[in-house]
């Protein structure tokens, strides 16, 4: 059996961008993505500007809370797949 799609068209796009309740959203989520972007950029900068230059007391540290968010998934994952 097969499916026929019918009826696409660019027309919805007119009717969603019409309504200003979502537009407003959409410009909201775009101000908040890219100045959370532009900060953790300067942030990340700053902080290999700071790490490459010499040695300092706790760098071990500091490079294991930056590599954190890299690891906590796969953390996740494997005891996920020891629970199943």
């Amino acid at each position: 059996m097969a499916t026929l799609w019918t009826g696409f068209t660019s027309d919805r796009y007119g009717v969603v961008l019409e309504n200003d309740n979502i537009v407003c959203a959409a410009r909201n989520s775009l101000i908040v993505a890219s100045s959370a972007t532009t900060v953790s950029t300067l942030m990340a900068i700053a902080a290999v500007l700071g790490m490459a230059g010499r040695r300092f007391k706790g760098q071990q540290v500091l490079n294991g809370l930056i590599a954190l968010p890299l690891l906590v998934p796969v953390i996740v994952t494997a005891v996920m797949q020891l629970m199943f």
